[in-house]
């Protein structure tokens, strides 16, 4: 029996000091990760691909060597092997070093996370010399020996992600070197083996390195155990019992680091691998091309809270800057740490450096591509130019990317791309860096969609957000060597500049057009400063003219430009400003006019600032909103603005209205003493947020949010987009005004290859977030997934503001759109008595009526659907209430209609479960 306390006591002591011991690393605590001090550590760290592992793509070389043993290969066959060993030699060298991680961290980042090749640290299992023993390599470790210095100094913490396992994890090839004329990690016990015996070395070696984040034990595996050949369904046993062991080799050696595991399916199928192991684990999950909304990882939040156990986002990238910010911000809502993915690559936008391409490069491709050997020195000399082009201080910066993903976090401003001043040039690629809608407004800046999806952006160089820039061969000294394509209308771009000197300015357009069709304005601070202008023909996209608006007045100091797009048709390169004069040779003109956001207040905007000392007269003004006068309450000048008058309205602008303001000429003058002119019905441009017109028609890929579902080229009659890969519980929300209440009739346009075809639940959701159910569609089986059939159902709509939400009842069905069709009166607009009651309402399993007049000889009440159909009676004798069961009743819309001796009455009744 004291031998029984003495071993509990030793057990429960052993366990005490475990947690002592690995408490000053960071570690699990609960579903969180902490430091040493026990805080909640979110890590924000970039993912060094590329370094110690070639992934073909980011060498432009995946069309004909996607793997880093084909790119080996290739260089190899094309300049021999000392030249290729000189080459990785410097390639691993340059690629990540101390002024590289120094500036990781002087851009916020506190983590980084190294992608390993098992080759590095051990030879591959056929060149073993003994089989069944390892051989172990100083390379991969002297390696991380150096990059634990340089993060160390700057307080970062690396997380070990095993990227390549011995034999390759994954048919994705190029992600882990896998070799299929080769047995995989997989299909090998001997890989297995190597991969723990791997595994326990870095444990022995690094067990006591405080700036040790944690092992990732094996990077994004895809491999069909059973199931889908990627292993995205199915369980994950082989995976499973890998991990365990892996985990059991390191804790022999090392009981501080915290271990992570990734699913299958490029990490994110979890099945099999739950529950946790091991008192100090982490989970991580991968996410790209999707949703950027809690939703789109609520599976991960389900493991965490049901398991107590952290989730860590390890790798994430390859979008937009508009993305990077959604996803942080959410990450971070949730206390979600990520691995940012990758740090530098050959002529990309995505990340926050870009390794230049030159053109000798771009001639070894083309070579290499079209299957011929290249001459070996030119080949050597371009290879090892690439490698000094690794080096940061000859990458190119991209701070836009670094500004989304840390300062957009918490600041919803735009500040400067580059600092401009007028007179002078504005590079219109040069645009302030902030959020979407902040700094630029584009119609596609984000792929929340998978792979094929509508891409965000169709030049691909100089900057990462959804403004579309291209390389220019404009030969003006202006041009700083690219320009804005692929302009759509209400598309804009906003410049920070400092004007030195007020005065008037004259402002040259620098434009290509191939047919002179568009037209786009320039705005200060929400003054239309130039009116509508229109480029001309230059009969080519490359070929460039200036088009020059005169007599624009700039005051001095900081000022606020925005290109606008009114109509596509052009590309532009730059702007270019040259002071011609004194304010006081311009006339005094009116600009324009616009609402506020809320529609509140409309603004009109001069050229020149007012004379405040003149009283302002309401009287003075009339607005018409939809040809009624809309009564105006308040009229100032601008605090923030003396060119700009305030006035505020009893009611405000909707999102459909038409607004028009006159002024009767009266005392208002510019400074200068010169008065203003009077003008008659002067458009007031709607800045109220957009809302869709019911009646009318959805198109599916119109939302205002998505969550979880992804967008493709549609072969329906018109084209455009559809969204597919339905799962329950996505759904897509579009911002709507309901501008009559009455019953309508939806068609929805779809498609399904699956059987059965899928449910759609429609929604309405007020703007007190209160939800009620429109109603519930069955969607048929079409026989593929782009053959389109036209489906109907009715339901009542009440007027008003609402999000319409589309809600994926049951999978199995693509959407083109919806449209809405009203066909008769609400029946809510009928005057109902107070005295009829009906509650609960929305109903369940049962409806109680309670009317005076039910108590009297005899009452019939009736139950109607929308299509008119009476499906269930009831007869009521002296009582004024009844209780009816609502068994066997669809869920939706019914009206409730109680005929008694000398009226009838009607009430709406919902029925939701």
């Amino acid at each position: 029996m004291k031998l029984n306390i003495f071993t509990i006591i030793a057990f429960v002591v052993s366990v005490f000091f475990s947690h002592i011991t690995y408490s000053q690393y960071l570690h699990q605590q609960g579903k969180y990760i902490v430091d040493g001090d026990g805080q909640e550590f979110i890590s924000r760290s970039m993912g060094l691909g590329g370094w110690m592992l070639q992934e073909g793509y980011m060498l432009e070389t995946a069309g004909f060597a996607g793997t880093q043993h084909e790119i080996r290969a290739l260089i190899e066959e094309s300049i021999g092997k000392d030249r290729t060993d000189e080459f990785y030699d410097a390639w691993l060298a340059n690629h990540c070093t101390r002024e590289d991680i120094d500036s990781l961290a002087s851009w916020g980042f506190n983590a980084v996370r190294p992608a390993l090749h098992y080759n590095l640290f051990t030879l591959p299992i056929e060149e073993e010399p003994v089989p069944g023993q390892d051989t172990w390599l100083l390379k991969g470790f002297q390696m991380i020996d150096s990059l634990l210095v340089w993060c160390a100094a700057n307080e970062m913490y690396v997380f070990l992600d095993l990227h390549a396992a011995p034999g390759g994890q994954g048919r994705n090839a190029d992600i882990s070197d896998y070799d299929p004329s080769k047995p995989s990690l997989w299909e090998s016990d001997e890989n297995k083996r190597k991969t723990v015996a791997l595994w326990r070395k870095i444990a022995e070696r690094y067990a006591n390195e405080k700036w040790i984040g944690g092992y990732d034990l094996i990077n994004e595996t895809n491999w069909g155990f059973n199931g889908d050949s990627n292993g995205c369904d199915g369980s994950n046993e082989p995976l499973f019992l890998l991990m365990k062991e892996i985990t059991g080799a390191i804790r022999e050696v090392d009981k501080n680091h915290l271990i992570i595991i990734e699913g299958n399916c490029w990490a994110n199928n979890m099945n099999g691998l739950f529950p946790p192991w091991d008192d100090n684990m982490a989970y991580s999950f991968h996410k790209y091309w999707s949703p950027t909304d809690v939703g789109s990882i609520q599976e991960y939040l389900d493991l965490r809270n049901q398991y107590n156990v952290p989730m860590w986002m390890g790798e994430a990238g390859e979008n937009s800057n508009q993305w990077f910010y959604e996803t942080i911000q959410m990450l971070e809502s949730q206390k979600i740490g990520w691995s940012w993915w990758p740090m530098k690559k050959i002529n990309s936008v995505v990340g926050p450096l870009t390794v230049v391409k030159t053109d000798d490069y771009q001639q070894l491709l083309n070579t290499w591509s079209s299957g011929e050997t290249p001459e070996p020195d030119f080949c050597y000399n371009t290879l090892m130019q690439i490698t000094e082009n690794l080096m940061i201080g000859n990458c190119e910066y991209h701070p836009d990317v670094i500004d989304a993903m840390f300062r957009q976090q918490t600041e919803d401003t735009a500040i400067p791309f580059k600092e401009m001043t007028i007179p002078g040039t504005v590079n219109c690629v040069d645009f302030d860096m902030g959020r979407h809608d902040v700094a630029y407004h584009d119609k596609v800046m984000i792929n929340t969609g998978g792979i094929g999806s509508t891409t965000w952006n169709n030049g691909w160089v100089y900057r990462n957000d959804g403004v579309d820039i291209e390389r220019s061969k404009d030969p003006s000294s202006l041009s700083n060597g690219y320009h804005v394509g692929w302009l759509d209308p209400d598309e804009w771009m906003q410049y920070t500049v400092h004007v030195t000197e007020t005065g008037s300015y004259a402002i040259a357009f620098r434009i290509s057009s191939l047919d002179g069709h568009g037209s786009f304005r320039l705005e200060a601070d929400d003054k239309n400063i130039t009116g509508s202008v229109s480029p001309v023909r230059t009969a080519g996209w490359q070929n460039w003219e200036d088009v020059k608006v005169e007599n624009i007045v700039l005051y001095k100091g900081q000022n606020k430009l925005k290109f606008y797009v009114e109509k596509s048709g052009f590309n532009i390169n730059y702007i270019h400003f040259e002071r011609t004069g004194d304010v006081s040779q311009v006339p005094l003109k009116t600009l324009n006019s616009y609402c506020s956001a809320s529609g509140e207040k409309v603004y009109l905007a001069v050229n020149k600032q007012f004379d405040q000392s003149i009283a302002l007269n309401i009287n003075d003004f009339k607005l018409l909103v939809n040809d009624e006068i809309r009564k105006i309450t308040g009229l100032e000048y601008d605090t923030q603005d003396a060119a700009k008058l305030v006035f505020t309205l009893e009611n405000p602008i909707k999102s459909h209205d038409v607004a028009l303001l006159t002024y009767q000429a009266g005392k208002l003058a510019a400074e200068n003493g010169e008065s203003l002119k009077g003008f008659f019905d002067q458009a007031v441009e709607n800045k109220t947020p957009y809302r869709h017109l019911i009646p009318g028609k959805l198109e599916a890929e119109d939302f205002t949010v998505n969550n979880g579902l992804a967008l493709e080229d549609c072969e329906d009659t018109g084209g455009g987009l559809n969204i597919a890969y339905t799962y329950d519980g996505d759904y897509l929300d579009y911002i709507i005004t309901v501008s009559e209440e009455g019953t309508y009739q939806l068609t929805y346009r779809i498609a399904s290859d699956s059987q059965p075809g899928g449910k759609i639940d429609l929604q309405l959701i007020d703007s007190e977030e209160t939800v009620q159910h429109v109603h519930t569609v069955d969607v048929p089986y079409t026989n593929g997934w782009q053959n389109w059939k036209s489906i109907t159902a009715s339901a009542v709509l009440p007027k008003g503001e609402y999000t319409l939400r589309m809600l994926v009842n049951q999978k199995g069905f693509n959407l083109n759109w919806m449209k809405f069709d009203r066909i008769t009166t609400a029946v809510n607009s009928l005057k109902i008595p107070d005295r009829f009651k009906l509650y609960p309402n929305p109903a369940n399993d049962r409806v109680t009526i309670v009317d005076s007049k039910l108590n009297t000889a005899f009452n019939e009440l009736q139950i109607i659907n929308l299509h008119g159909q009476v499906v269930k009676k009831h007869l009521v004798q002296n009582s004024n209430n009844v209780t009816v069961s609502l068994t066997g009743i669809p869920d939706g819309q019914y009206l409730v209609r109680v005929l008694t001796q000398d009226q009838t009455y009607i009430e709406k009744l919902n029925v939701f479960r």
